[in-house]
């Protein structure tokens, strides 16, 4: 997922879902600064705790469901989502820059999902799906 985010070291990108901060971590040695929402207080915290211990910087937190994204951050010239969305995620589509790639996975939790890049180009948004997944959904 990370390779077809395409970062360049200058990209401001959101991640909905930080889970233990191991993508996080990738992400920001990859890109100018992390914006990661984290649904659960617990898992946000200790990611946080860890990445500041492991001397991390131009990472901000969130606890959110993530549905909405960080619209007052945006807009992302990368999105990654490692929380399935039952349908098309117009929300953090509406947050990208022009060129700007999110990928996330779409479908029901209790099926297979399929991972979809989108990409913006002035007001449309392109897709192409990347492969089939399993991901946990948004609560």
């Amino acid at each position: 997922m990370t390779e077809w985010l395409e970062l360049t070291p200058d990209c401001r990108v959101l991640e909905i879902g930080t889970g233990s901060g191991y993508q996080t971590a990738l992400l920001a040695q990859l890109a100018a600064a992390v914006y990661t929402i984290e649904i659960s207080k617990q898992l946000s915290q200790r990611a946080e705790s860890r990445l500041q211990a492991l001397g991390y910087n131009g990472i901000h937190f969130r606890i959110s469901d993530g549905t909405r994204g960080w619209p007052d951050a945006a807009p992302f010239d990368r999105i990654i989502a490692t929380v399935a969305f039952p349908y098309r995620p117009i929300r953090l589509l509406n947050q990208l820059s022009e060129g700007g790639i999110c990928l996330a996975p779409v479908g029901m939790p209790s099926e297979t999902q399929q991972l979809i890049q989108y990409q913006r180009h002035g007001a449309s948004i392109t897709e192409r799906t990347r492969c089939p997944v399993r991901f946990i959904g948004l609560q």
